[in-house]
Protein backbone atom coordinates (compact mmCIF):
# COMPACT_ATOMS: atom_id res chain seq x y z
CA UNK A 1 0.00 0.00 0.00
CA UNK A 2 2.32 2.67 1.12
CA UNK A 3 4.00 1.85 -2.66
CA UNK A 4 1.09 2.84 -4.12
CA UNK A 5 0.54 6.06 -1.95
CA UNK A 6 4.19 7.35 -2.90
CA UNK A 7 3.76 6.96 -6.45
CA UNK A 8 0.24 7.66 -6.83
CA UNK A 9 -2.24 10.47 -5.88
CA UNK A 10 -6.16 10.32 -5.45
CA UNK A 11 -7.76 13.09 -7.55
CA UNK A 12 -11.50 13.17 -6.59
CA UNK A 13 -14.03 15.03 -9.23
CA UNK A 14 -17.89 15.44 -7.91
CA UNK A 15 -20.22 14.69 -10.64
CA UNK A 16 -21.04 17.57 -12.77
CA UNK A 17 -16.53 18.62 -12.69
CA UNK A 18 -15.89 19.98 -16.19
CA UNK A 19 -12.44 18.53 -17.69
CA UNK A 20 -9.58 20.49 -19.16
CA UNK A 21 -9.31 19.52 -22.79
CA UNK A 22 -13.39 18.34 -23.00
CA UNK A 23 -15.06 21.21 -21.31
CA UNK A 24 -18.03 21.14 -24.65
CA UNK A 25 -18.75 19.10 -27.73
CA UNK A 26 -19.98 20.02 -31.12
CA UNK A 27 -23.87 19.38 -31.92
CA UNK A 28 -24.77 18.75 -35.19
CA UNK A 29 -28.31 20.78 -36.05
CA UNK A 30 -28.60 21.92 -32.59
CA UNK A 31 -29.98 25.42 -31.51
CA UNK A 32 -26.33 25.96 -29.84
CA UNK A 33 -23.49 24.86 -31.64
CA UNK A 34 -22.12 22.94 -28.69
CA UNK A 35 -23.17 21.78 -25.34
CA UNK A 36 -20.95 21.67 -21.95
CA UNK A 37 -19.82 18.66 -20.50
CA UNK A 38 -19.29 17.24 -17.19
CA UNK A 39 -18.50 14.25 -15.10
CA UNK A 40 -21.09 11.77 -14.87
CA UNK A 41 -21.08 10.58 -11.09
CA UNK A 42 -18.33 11.31 -9.13
CA UNK A 43 -15.10 9.64 -9.67
CA UNK A 44 -11.51 9.31 -7.65
CA UNK A 45 -8.68 8.67 -10.25
CA UNK A 46 -5.28 7.38 -9.34
CA UNK A 47 -2.85 9.73 -11.02
CA UNK A 48 1.17 9.29 -11.18
CA UNK A 49 2.79 11.89 -9.22
CA UNK A 50 4.88 12.37 -11.91
CA UNK A 51 4.70 15.69 -12.42
CA UNK A 52 3.12 15.59 -15.61
CA UNK A 53 -0.78 17.10 -15.67
CA UNK A 54 -3.47 15.36 -15.88
CA UNK A 55 -5.26 15.30 -18.93
CA UNK A 56 -9.12 14.14 -20.23
CA UNK A 57 -10.27 13.61 -23.68
CA UNK A 58 -13.79 13.12 -25.15
CA UNK A 59 -14.40 9.37 -27.29
CA UNK A 60 -16.39 11.45 -29.47
CA UNK A 61 -15.89 14.63 -31.73
CA UNK A 62 -20.17 15.87 -32.50
CA UNK A 63 -23.76 14.52 -30.92
CA UNK A 64 -26.75 14.86 -32.76
CA UNK A 65 -29.35 17.66 -31.33
CA UNK A 66 -31.44 16.63 -29.31
CA UNK A 67 -29.79 16.64 -25.87
CA UNK A 68 -31.40 16.47 -22.47
CA UNK A 69 -29.83 17.76 -19.52
CA UNK A 70 -28.28 15.35 -17.81
CA UNK A 71 -28.02 12.63 -20.94
CA UNK A 72 -24.99 10.35 -20.98
CA UNK A 73 -23.17 11.60 -24.13
CA UNK A 74 -19.69 10.39 -24.58
CA UNK A 75 -16.81 8.85 -21.96
CA UNK A 76 -14.15 11.02 -20.68
CA UNK A 77 -10.99 8.69 -21.11
CA UNK A 78 -7.37 10.01 -19.17
CA UNK A 79 -3.92 10.34 -19.88
CA UNK A 80 -1.02 11.60 -17.63
CA UNK A 81 1.54 12.85 -19.91
CA UNK A 82 1.53 10.69 -23.02
CA UNK A 83 0.62 7.86 -20.32
CA UNK A 84 -2.49 6.23 -20.40
CA UNK A 85 -4.92 6.13 -17.13
CA UNK A 86 -5.84 2.43 -16.65
CA UNK A 87 -8.06 0.94 -14.30
CA UNK A 88 -8.49 -3.07 -12.93
CA UNK A 89 -11.56 -3.56 -14.96
CA UNK A 90 -10.20 -1.76 -18.37
CA UNK A 91 -6.63 -2.42 -18.97
CA UNK A 92 -6.55 -0.46 -21.78
CA UNK A 93 -8.17 2.84 -20.70
CA UNK A 94 -9.90 4.50 -17.71
CA UNK A 95 -13.64 5.51 -19.03
CA UNK A 96 -15.60 7.83 -17.23
CA UNK A 97 -19.09 8.71 -18.46
CA UNK A 98 -20.03 12.30 -19.43
CA UNK A 99 -23.28 13.55 -19.25
CA UNK A 100 -24.67 17.34 -20.63
CA UNK A 101 -25.01 19.72 -18.67
CA UNK A 102 -27.82 21.60 -20.37
CA UNK A 103 -30.28 20.55 -22.90
CA UNK A 104 -29.85 21.41 -26.50
CA UNK A 105 -32.59 21.11 -28.68
CA UNK A 106 -33.08 20.67 -32.17
CA UNK A 107 -33.38 23.03 -34.75
CA UNK A 108 -36.55 22.75 -37.46
CA UNK A 109 -36.54 22.11 -40.99
CA UNK A 110 -36.46 25.55 -42.41
CA UNK A 111 -33.37 26.43 -40.01
CA UNK A 112 -31.24 23.54 -41.09
CA UNK A 113 -31.90 24.25 -45.08
CA UNK A 114 -31.15 28.21 -44.23
CA UNK A 115 -27.56 26.63 -42.61
CA UNK A 116 -26.97 24.17 -45.36
CA UNK A 117 -27.19 27.00 -47.86
CA UNK A 118 -25.48 29.68 -46.25
CA UNK A 119 -23.23 27.95 -44.03
CA UNK A 120 -24.32 29.29 -40.42
CA UNK A 121 -23.37 27.36 -37.20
Amino acid sequence: MSFIFNKYRPITMTAGSQMNGAKSIKVTDGDNATTNLGLKNRTTIWDPADGKTLVASLDKKTVEAPITKDQTIGNYQFKSGNEKIVSLSNPNGMNVKAKALSANGKVNFFVRIWRWLFGGR
